[in-house]
């Protein structure tokens, strides 16, 4: 159907899970066939991007964080979603029509130029290392360390 209509494009569905950790708050296991599975989707998306391309085809992957979705309902209804919004720099859980928004550019004209590409929706998890916003306590006190490292350092020249 590609070729017959002179390229297109496939979306595929990944996850942060594939990219850092265990992707669950306190790195807690139980998510190993999950993760690795979304990471083989994000390989899949980059080589398919490679191989499709001679036919016009772009191949890109949305890599959702923490949606509040039924399937994920039963995690934040015991108090999870309070260990998830503190690892994300968005503070709010993710909705579904933040991925479907996502996914509508993947797929228009809009992102004509982009291919092999991973968008991750995540509200900033993936980009804190899923260590949240910052902390001004931890920030003043490793701030006292390293003026206390610079001094020590000056001292010893």
């Amino acid at each position: 159907m590609f070729i017959r209509k002179g390229g297109g494009t496939i979306l595929n569905t990944a996850s942060v899970a594939g990219m850092i950790g265990a992707a669950m708050p306190g790195n807690a296991p139980g998510n190993l066939v999950h993760n690795v599975a979304k990471a083989a989707v994000l390989r899949l998306t980059e080589n398919l991007a490679v191989e499709l391309s001679p036919w016009n085809v772009r191949v890109n992957a949305v890599s959702p964080g923490i949606i509040d979705t039924p399937a994920t309902r039963p995690l934040l209804q015991v108090g999870a979603d309070e260990m998830f919004l503190s690892s994300l720099l968005t503070q709010r859980l993710g909705q579904p029509e933040d991925i479907a928004r996502a996914a509508l550019f993947l797929c228009s004209d809009e992102s004509e130029y982009v291919n092999g590409a991973n968008l991750v929706v995540d509200g900033g998890w993936v980009a804190s290392g899923g260590a949240g916003r910052p902390d001004p306590e931890i920030a003043a006190s490793l701030g006292d360390a390293m003026a206390n490292l610079t001094n020590i350092s000056t001292a010893q020249e």
